[in-house]
């Protein structure tokens, strides 16, 4: 199978991705935006042409809401993608770009986190694992495997080096998804600020809050009214599981704790929808 083809089918099938070719001598690019791998194998030939002709290829997945949480590691040697295992943070897939310089590709979680959130672990992750800090965010693309490094300082003879793939687990990494939840439960107990601060989904304002007679916000709304308010976080899980209990949709459930939960726009900036979510989850 073409490496590249092999490369892209570890992902979701559902999964469309933004393969960008650039002419580092001309300054030329090409992109093809939320292509599928059946319209990528159609553009291969085409692809394999202009790297032929100073092309490079790159790859930026563009994951469905269910596609989890991938972390790339650029510029990573091969004694740190050993620890990478060593550690439980086995490699999804790798790549050798150019002689002994790798690229390593994590999938820490099957569930799917706010961007800001996402941006956070990837630079402690670049930290930890000394890889290249300014590759370090969500869009970041990286070499497709399969083509050839057209960067002129690592011609020999007049030939390139192949983008090597080598393929990992396939699946999220053993500690992974502990990893995350520490990253989570750190910030919603004020232990880890967040660098940049962004509300995915703003609760309404004081003015739209409607009290209604009947129905999941009534009764959530009455939790709090009548809850107590010592542990916040507590109290959210408790109006959760309750509605829960009544038969409530977990939609419903998650808009009214956004809507009466006190003070979480202060308490919970930067991630209200990943924190709401996952309470909601959690009760059930």
């Amino acid at each position: 199978m073409e490496k590249s083809l092999e490369q892209l089918k570890l992902y979701l099938p559902e999964t469309k991705f933004f393969i960008k070719l650039v002419n580092f001598e001309t300054g030329d690019v090409k992109t093809f935006p939320d292509i599928t791998i059946t319209e990528y194998e159609k553009s291969l030939k085409f692809c394999k042409y202009l790297n032929t002709n100073g092309y490079n290829v790159f790859l930026s997945p563009r994951l469905c809401s269910s596609g989890g949480v991938y972390v790339l590691l650029d510029d990573i040697k091969k004694p740190e993608i050993d620890k990478l295992y060593a550690d439980g943070f086995e490699p999804f897939y790798f790549l050798e770009t150019s002689p002994a310089n790798y690229q390593a590709i994590v999938k820490l979680s099957d569930c799917p986190i706010n961007k800001n959130i996402l941006t956070f672990i990837f630079k402690q992750l670049s930290e930890v694992y000394s890889t290249d800090p300014n590759s370090a965010d969500i869009g970041h693309f990286f070499r497709l495997a399969g083509f050839t490094n057209r960067k002129q300082k690592y011609c020999k003879n007049g030939l390139f080096p192949f983008v090597k793939l080598y393929q990992g687990t396939g699946i999220s990494c053993t500690k992974g998804k502990d990893y995350v939840e520490r990253i989570l439960t750190g910030i919603d107990n004020g232990l880890i600020e967040l660098p940049v601060k962004h509300i995915a989904t703003t609760p309404l304002e004081t003015g739209e809050r409607k009290t209604l007679e009947t129905g999941c916000a009534a009764y959530i709304q009455k939790v709090y009214e009548t809850g107590s308010k010592d542990d916040l976080s507590k109290l959210d899980f408790k109006a959760a599981k309750y509605a829960i209990l009544k038969g409530f949709k977990a939609d419903d459930i998650a808009n009214a704790i956004k809507l009466f939960s006190p003070d979480i726009i202060k308490r919970k900036s930067g991630h209200i929808d990943d924190y709401v979510n996952r309470t909601v989850k959690n009760a059930s």
